[in-house]
């Protein structure tokens, strides 16, 4: 026997073996196949939803640059004091704020009203929300200081957006 018919039956069980690892992994793909293409759908759709939110928050960029043009948020207390002139200034609490894109971020706040005119409450709750930027009521809380009386306590959670840097946790 010379060299070359030695060789020739390791060749042959290697290309056996080579053929039976490739029907393996051919089996082996052929069963995950599926699994794979139903991956690959889920990743697909999710990359289009989140194209869709782009698109969507493009929409919401005019709104975002009227709220910068517009300035800050008017200070509550000043918007009380303009709104319900001679009446006992409100105590006021800053709730926390909650980041947003960009830069923005919600502002809340809290104003305890002891005593004040039903009217000028009104008239401070519109103003709230024709302010630019406004301010949103979120929560109001109104108690007649007596029956029939035309005062009344009042609690009213406010929020807003205005630019802020870093977002302080007041609340720790």
């Amino acid at each position: 026997m010379n060299g070359s018919s030695r060789r020739t039956p390791v060749l042959r069980t290697l290309a056996f073996a080579s053929a039976a690892l490739g029907l393996g992994c051919a089996a082996w793909a052929a069963h995950r196949a599926p699994e794979l293409l139903n991956r690959m759908d889920l990743r697909r759709a999710e990359l289009g939803e989140l194209a869709n939110h782009d698109v969507r928050a493009g929409h919401f960029e005019p709104y975002w640059q009227a709220l910068a043009a517009a300035g800050d948020l008017p200070n509550p207390s000043e918007l009380f004091r303009q709104t319900a002139p001679g009446v006992a200034a409100p105590v006021i609490s800053e709730g926390g704020a909650e980041p947003l894109d960009a830069g923005w971020r919600i502002r809340r706040v809290e104003m305890v009203v002891t005593e004040a005119p039903s009217d000028s409450l009104g008239v401070f709750l519109h103003a709230c929300g024709t302010s630019r930027p406004p301010w949103r009521v979120t929560a109001l809380r109104l108690q007649s200081m007596d029956p029939g009386s035309l005062r009344a306590r009042a609690t009213v959670a406010l929020e807003g957006a205005e630019r802020g840097g870093e977002v302080e946790d007041v609340n720790p």
